[in-house]
C-alpha cells in the first residue's frame, strides 16, 4: 500500500490541506495517508514519532502556504530546531524519502537564505501548485498523476466517476429536508415542548441554519477536528434527547379530551401546600383534575417557567446536535461523489 505523509503548518494551510487529504484518501485509502502526525500520544518524543512515521512513508507532500516559514518572535519559526514542520522535512531529506512541495494560496517557494542549512536543498525541488478556486479539481488531479508516477503499482485503480451536480444538489436538499421534517414529526407525535406554541417551526429553521453553518465549517476543518466535532454532537444528542424525554414524561401533562399539553412546576403554591401538604410538590393527574387542570393553582409560576425553559433548551440542543450530524453525513456523501 502506498503511504503518503502530508506536512503542513496549521495556521498556514489547514483548510486546503483538508481538501487535498480527502482527494488522496479517495485515491489511496484512509490507511495510506498520514495527516497531523503531531497528534502524538502523551510522553512520546515527537521527533521519534515523525521518524517512525517516515519509515513507512513513500512520499512526503510539503504543503507551503504564504505563512509556511512561520512567525517566531523576530525570526522564522522554521529556523527553530524543535519546529515540527522543519523536523518533518529534515527527516524526509535524511531518509531519502521523495519530497513533493505543494504551493497553495499563491505561495512561492522560500529561498535558501530563509531556511536553515539542513533545508538548503528544499527550494530547488520542483514544486506543483494547487489553487482553492475552480481550478482545484484540475490541480488535484495533476498532483495525483505525479504521485502515481512515483508510487506506480502501489496505487489502486481510479475511483468511479463523480456524481452529477443534480445528484449532489439532491443530497444537500435531503439534509435540509431531514432537519425540517424531524421537528414536524415530533410535533405530530405529541412530544414537542408545551411552550411556546408551534416551537417546531422555529426548531426547523434553527436546524437549517445549523446544517448550513456546520457543512461549511466541517468541510474546511482538519480530519481530527471533524471527528471530535461529530463525537461531541453525538454525545450532546444522546444526553439532551434523553434528558428531554425524561423531563417531558415527568413535568408535562395533557388535558383530557384535548390536545393541549402544559408544563407542571416543582414548587407548590401556598394553596397547594395547604391542601396537599406532604404530597407537594409531587402532585399528579388526580390533583390536577381537582384543580381543573390549571397548573398555576398547584405550582408557582416561577417553577413552571423554569420547567418550560429547561424543556425548550433540551429540545433545541438535541435538534441542533442532530443537525450537525446530518451536516457531517451530507458532507461525507458529497465527498464520496466528488473525489477523483
Amino acid at each position: 500500500m502506498a503511504n503518503i505523509l502530508i506536512s503542513y503548518r496549521r495556521a498556514d494551510s489547514a483548510a486546503i490541506v483538508g481538501r487535498i487529504y480527502d482527494r488522496l484518501v479517495a485515491r489511496y485509502g484512509a490507511e495510506a495517508v498520514f495527516l497531523d502526525v503531531d497528534d502524538i500520544p502523551v510522553g512520546v518524543d515527537f521527533r521519534s514519532h515523525i521518524r517512525q512515521t517516515l519509515e513507512r512513508t513513500d512520499v512526503v507532500l510539503a504543503v507551503v502556504g504564504p505563512a509556511w516559514l512561520g512567525a517566531g518572535g523576530g525570526r522564522a519559526r522554521i529556523c527553530d530546531d524543535d519546529d515540527p514542520v522543519r523536523v518533518e522535512i529534515e527527516s524526509a531529506i535524511v531518509a531519502g524519502t521523495p519530497l513533493f512541495p505543494v504551493l497553495v494560496d499563491g505561495a512561492k517557494m522560500p529561498s535558501a537564505t530563509d531556511l536553515p542549512e539542513s533545508l538548503a536543498q528544499f527550494p530547488y525541488i520542483n514544486a506543483t501548485s494547487v489553487d482553492t478556486g475552480r481550478d482545484f479539481d484540475y490541480h488535484a488531479g495533476r498532483l495525483i498523476a505525479a504521485l502515481d508516477a512515483i508510487l506506480g503499482p502501489k496505487a489502486p485503480p481510479p475511483p468511479p466517476p463523480p456524481i452529477t451536480p443534480l445528484a449532489r444538489r439532491l443530497r444537500v436538499f435531503a439534509a435540509f429536508a431531514v432537519v425540517f421534517a424531524l421537528p414536524a414529526g415530533a410535533a405530530a407525535a405529541g412530544i414537542e415542548p408545551p411552550w411556546p406554541a408551534g416551537i417546531w417551526i422555529e426548531t426547523a429553521a434553527l436546524g437549517g441554519a445549523v446544517v448550513a453553518a456546520a457543512r461549511a465549517l466541517l468541510r474546511s476543518a482538519r480530519p481530527a477536528a471533524r471527528i471530535r466535532a461529530i463525537a461531541v454532537a453525538g454525545v450532546l444528542l444522546v444526553v439532551s434527547a434523553s434528558g428531554y424525554l425524561f423531563a417531558s414524561s415527568a413535568y408535562v401533562y395533557e388535558v383530557p379530551k384535548t390536545s393541549i399539553r402544559l408544563a407542571k412546576g416543582f414548587v407548590c403554591t401556598a394553596e397547594g401546600q395547604r391542601v396537599y401538604k406532604d404530597k407537594c410538590p409531587n402532585l399528579g393527574l388526580d390533583e390536577l383534575r381537582e384543580a381543573e387542570y390549571e397548573a398555576e393553582r398547584l405550582w408557582t409560576a416561577q417553577s413552571i417557567a423554569i420547567v418550560q425553559i429547561v424543556l425548550l433548551l433540551l429540545w433545541s440542543f438535541a435538534f441542533a446536535a442532530l443537525a450537525v450530524l446530518v451536516a457531517a453525513a451530507s458532507n461525507e456523501l458529497r465527498a464520496a461523489g466528488t473525489r477523483t
